[in-house]
């Protein structure tokens, strides 16, 4: 079929024609076809698109401690759905017992009325790893190496000299 020259873009009308040899259903050559155009948008608001808003968020982690396990947190964003190893979770802090590896991943609940901001990081990959050197080291000093001493060596002669001196000072003018 070929179709009318179209002169205008309004509502109205347009008339196609079989080639030859052909017909439209119902064994017509021309079929007219009519039809109304979406509004136009005018003035103020024409070409203007609508502001979205833009997401990021955080997720963090505490690796594992001597002293007890450790923790990954999702930040509690507005519009931001978290899963952890394919699962949907809550935003908040959870707890990690043993050495393991989580993957989170952020994604936006509703796409079309957000999008994430320019370099928003969407993954992360959190290897929790036990702490090399957890051995219970004591602070107390329960033996003698000898450096000791020779702080206690040293104060002794100090405190003989004093001595000697007082002695000297006191009793040592009366005696000459």
């Amino acid at each position: 079929a070929t179709w009318e020259n179209l002169t205008d873009l309004t509502d109205g009308s347009r008339t196609a024609i079989a080639d030859g040899g052909h017909a439209f259903s119902g064994g017509a050559t021309t079929l007219v076809v009519t039809y109304a155009l979406a509004p136009q948008l005018t003035g103020e608001l024409c070409g203007q698109l609508v502001d979205h808003d833009l997401l990021s968020t955080t997720a963090t982690k505490k690796n594992l401690q001597c002293d007890g396990g450790g923790s990954y947190t999702l930040a509690n964003t507005p519009g931001i759905r978290w899963l952890v190893n394919g699962i949907e979770k809550l935003p908040g802090t959870y707890p990690v017992a043993n050495a393991s590896t989580v993957n989170v991943e952020a994604q936006i609940i509703d796409t079309v009325a957000n999008g994430w901001e320019d370099g928003a990081q969407k993954t992360w990959t959190f290897d929790f790893t036990d702490q090399a050197n957890c051995e219970l080291t004591t602070l107390a000093f329960t033996g003698v190496d000898g450096s000791g001493l020779w702080l206690l060596f040293a104060s002794g002669l100090l405190f003989l000299g004093g001595i000697i001196v007082v002695y000297e000072r006191r009793y040592g003018a009366n005696a000459r």
